[in-house]
């Protein structure tokens, strides 16, 4: 079992604080610019589909697990006197703290959002008779294990990368 090297919790708290930060603005601006490209290099549909159109998930799945890459770099580069392992783990809470932010946030979208935030956050309800509903969303939450898992990886390889980069005498080893 590793040895925790921080020895200052208010670093530790500024690195997470600062990592969620970037997380959530990257993931904000990442899903608006794949956005927009798809929006403008795709045509335009005419009716209401009639299969569920995966675009809108996946666009939102590389934006939330790039920008949980760029969180963990930054949790990595803040924190100036920590191992590895609580780089790491660091950046996994500051990844785990932003998603509780982007579910708690898609629900109030949800339930009193806009059209257009209810579209994103459930778009299976707006086109679809309740069994196919539902088969789309839990094929979408099985979708979703697999993106966070992956945005899990990502803050936590951000971190690793951008602590190997750091000089070695602000940081310590394991």
């Amino acid at each position: 079992m590793a040895i925790s090297t921080v020895r200052d919790v208010n670093a530790a708290r500024f690195a997470v604080l600062a990592g969620v930060i970037v997380a959530l603005i990257s993931q904000i601006m990442l899903f608006l610019l794949f956005t927009g490209i798809i929006g403008l290099a795709l045509p335009q549909p005419t009716a209401a589909p009639a299969t569920f159109n995966w675009s809108v998930f996946i666009i939102w799945a590389l934006a939330g697990i790039i920008a949980a890459g760029f969180g963990g770099f930054i949790t990595g580069w803040s924190v100036e006197r920590g191992s590895d392992w609580d780089v790491g783990v660091l950046a996994f809470l500051g990844w785990a703290i932003a998603i509780l932010l982007v579910a708690l946030f898609g629900a109030i979208a949800a339930n009193t959002g806009t059209g257009l935030l209810r579209s994103f956050v459930s778009p299976a309800y707006a086109y679809f008779s309740p069994n196919t509903a539902a088969r789309v969303t839990a094929i979408a939450s099985l979708a979703s294990v697999i993106a966070l898992s992956l945005g899990a990886a990502a803050a936590i390889v951000g971190s690793q990368i951008a602590a190997s980069e750091m000089p070695r005498s602000r940081r310590r080893s394991r």
